[in-house]
């Protein structure tokens, strides 16, 4: 399927994540396709989604918290000021 081209990276499949439920549809059955579990093979064990910076790590996590998962707490970069990705996410 089309989705599965658009997810060869965190970041397209977190905004196809994001769009899919904008549009009503379930991320998880895109004609059988989980683009969750997809953006899911991307995560590392160091916290990030994939190698593409700040860019795929931003839509890892907005395509996580849209899809209702549990955004890993070592996802959040710590050198950022003010702690803003967490708070962004959590609006603690």
């Amino acid at each position: 399927t089309q989705a599965m081209t658009y997810t060869t990276s965190s970041a397209g499949a977190g905004k196809l994540i994001v769009g899919i439920l904008a549009a009503g549809g379930d991320p998880r059955d895109v004609n059988g396709f989980d683009v969750v579990a997809k953006l899911t093979e991307f995560y590392t064990t160091t916290g990030a989604f994939s190698t593409g910076g700040a860019f795929d790590q931003g839509w890892g996590i907005l395509g996580y918290v849209a899809a209702g998962e549990t955004v890993p707490e070592a996802a959040f970069p710590q050198d950022f000021p003010l702690d803003g990705w967490r708070s962004l996410v959590y609006n603690n």
